[in-house]
């Protein structure tokens, strides 16, 4: 029996020379935001090395001094480290400041709210494509960690995540709450950076 085989329905259709063109921006494109995103998270992870040996140099008990005595993770930084936070098997290091030059490099504490293992309500803000995307996975029940400057670990369960419309005002916090905020930019899987939209996860110290 004799077996006939269709071989034009399998070529590739042939482009004008305009769609070549067009074809060939499109890879070009997308390998440009594509070597992008590596260069950001790679510069993330290449710091957050950097911070942990500034917090480690930090510690009372590293230093061999009575105190804690921050530590700038390269010459020219105007940040240091002022705590260390856990999720699960997860660790990051928090610089002072939540400003968007810092926020590159990890998590910020929110100038204006409780230092780190005081009383009070502590916030940290963080970018949703590097070091807080896990808030995504965060749920109810689970713990947080963080370790204050003098070594001392700090749980936190957490209680509620929400979406707060922030052109509809600030982000509002008990200072009588001993509680830590974590905020980032929502949703987790927008194309167009920024928007009004902010995911909170709040946490009651335990």
């Amino acid at each position: 029996m004799t077996v006939l085989r269709n071989t034009s329905a399998w070529r590739l259709p042939r482009l004008r020379p305009s769609g070549r063109w067009l074809y060939l921006l499109l890879i070009i494109s997308g390998l440009c935001f594509s070597s992008q995103s590596l260069y950001i998270f790679a510069k993330a992870e290449l710091a957050q090395q950097l911070i942990g040996r500034a917090w480690q140099r930090s510690l009372p008990f590293v230093n061999d001094s009575s105190s804690f005595r921050p530590q700038r993770p390269w010459p020219w930084a105007d940040t240091w480290p002022v705590a260390q936070l856990r999720y699960q098997q997860q660790s990051f290091y928090v610089l002072e400041g939540a400003q968007g030059a810092s926020l590159a490099f990890g998590p910020g504490r929110v100038q204006g709210s409780a230092q780190i293992g005081a009383r009070g309500t502590t916030v940290l803000g963080g970018h949703r494509d590097t070091h807080f995307r896990f808030l995504a996975s965060v749920k109810a029940g689970e713990q947080l960690q963080l370790q204050d400057g003098s070594g001392a670990w700090h749980r936190y369960k957490v209680v509620t995540t929400e979406v707060h419309d922030s052109s509809l005002g600030g982000w509002q916090i008990d200072p009588q709450r001993d509680q830590l905020h974590l905020i980032t930019c929502y949703p987790f899987v927008a194309l167009v950076p920024g928007g009004p939209l902010r995911y909170v996860v709040v946490a009651e110290k335990v």
